[in-house]
């Protein structure tokens, strides 16, 4: 499982909303391995890529950093790493790639020293959006939607939109 990272700890000294911060990772790959582009994802969106200077036949040990927005709500981040496929004859990739991943590093934002998933938000979005429990009526829906804290992550917003319509679909 990955680690749980308080966002406070990455954040540049700025206190503004649109704070950055900066993803380390280490690309490591022995000889018969070229890796080639290195990708950032954050809450399964891709944010970030690079690409990886690797030699043919020589062993590939490179470190690349990141510098990216924090998102406003907490998040998981994962690399993944994409190269050529192995051609050796005791040896072989199917799909004509060699690929690495991370697990993910959940971050949190929030401050409250858990990590909350996109849906979990969602829901904690809706029910801060209403009324006194009552359910949101179309103009605050839209309203909830076209809020920039639901659309700067789209997974978020993928949840808001599905918890709005079961709610709808649950109705007399």
């Amino acid at each position: 499982m990955g680690d749980l990272v308080p966002a406070a700890s990455l954040k540049n000294g700025s206190n503004n909303k649109n704070s950055l911060f900066t993803v380390t990772l280490r690309v490591a790959a022995p000889s018969w391995v070229r890796p080639r582009e290195a990708m950032i994802y954050v809450n399964g969106k891709q944010v970030a890529w690079k690409s990886i200077g690797s030699t043919l036949n020589e062993p590939t040990d490179q470190t690349l950093e990141f510098s990216l927005e924090l998102p406003p709500h907490d998040a998981y981040v994962v690399a993944f790493v994409l190269g050529d496929g192995i051609a050796l004859p005791g040896w072989t990739t199917y799909g004509k790639a060699t690929q690495a991943i991370t697990n993910p590093i959940y971050l949190d934002v929030d401050g409250d020293k858990n990590y909350s998933a996109p849906r979990a938000t969602a829901k904690r979005l809706i029910m801060n959006h209403g009324t006194q429990g009552k359910k949101l009526t179309p103009a605050l829906q839209e309203k909830l939607l076209e809020s920039e804290t639901v659309k700067a992550d789209p997974a978020i917003l993928l949840h808001v939109k599905d918890l709005l319509k079961q709610g709808a679909d649950h109705q007399p």
